[in-house]
């Protein structure tokens, strides 16, 4: 698995993935969310299942759990995964997001 670095990275990712740029967008900024709770990024199908199935859940907490930051290693991977849910969804509804989750001019 290669770990992405930078937003062309990302995006060239996400292109290889033909995801539509709803998701990418939701996706690019979840994967920033994370990155401030753990050490190594998993890979975007991971995430994206997340998004997508009912039952994807457990790989990605399986993930985080994993590769916690050591500052936060007391913390719960599902815990983190509705820390990211909570953050993106508060800005949605404040504005800060649009509801194709790219970000407001109002911020």
């Amino acid at each position: 698995m290669k770990h992405i670095k930078t937003q062309q990275e990302l995006n060239e990712a996400a292109e290889n993935l033909n995801i539509s740029d709803v998701m990418n967008s939701k996706l690019n900024l979840y994967k920033n969310i994370l990155s401030l709770f753990i050490s190594k990024l998993p890979d975007d199908k991971i995430i994206l299942d997340y998004f997508t199935k009912d039952d994807a859940h457990l790989e990605l907490q399986d993930w985080i759990g994993m590769n916690l930051r050591k500052e936060i290693y007391w913390s719960t991977a599902i815990g983190v995964i509705d820390a990211c849910d909570l953050i993106l969804n508060e800005a949605m509804s404040n504005g800060n997001l649009k509801s194709d989750y790219s970000i407001s001019r109002n911020v």
